[in-house]
């Protein structure tokens, strides 16, 4: 069965490059902001955030699962701890690099180091 689906690989790096251009914007910040600061303590703003970074985790072990089943994405730790560590380098990146030219390149890179594939 043909599909027009992009390849989860396609989807990882698409996810990766679009969360840098939107970390570029304040709203983003904020949100880093907040995860920071709530991180581990019981608040409503603190569930919200890690509402939606639980959510963007899942989303994106889904296609590392994915890609592994379809064999573009090759075998390595679990997807979601696979997850967790793309999270934590795009907002790591997101934070240093923010609004630098080579945001998106080096965000995708980062990616496939990640999911340990050729550049």
């Amino acid at each position: 069965m043909a599909t027009d689906a992009p390849a989860p690989v396609d989807g990882i790096i698409a996810v990766a490059r679009g969360h840098v251009v939107f970390c570029r914007r304040d709203i983003a910040r904020v949100l880093m902001a907040l995860r920071v600061d709530f991180a581990g303590r019981k608040h409503p703003v603190g569930g919200a955030v890690t509402a939606i970074t639980t959510d963007a985790t899942g989303r994106l072990a889904s296609l590392v699962r994915a890609g592994r089943r379809d064999g573009t994405i090759p075998p390595g730790p679990p997807a979601a701890t696979l997850a967790l560590a793309c999270m934590g380098t795009l907002e790591g990146l997101a934070i240093y690099m923010a609004g630098s030219p080579q945001d998106e390149l080096l965000a995708e890179r980062a990616m496939r180091g990640l999911l340990g594939m050729p550049g």
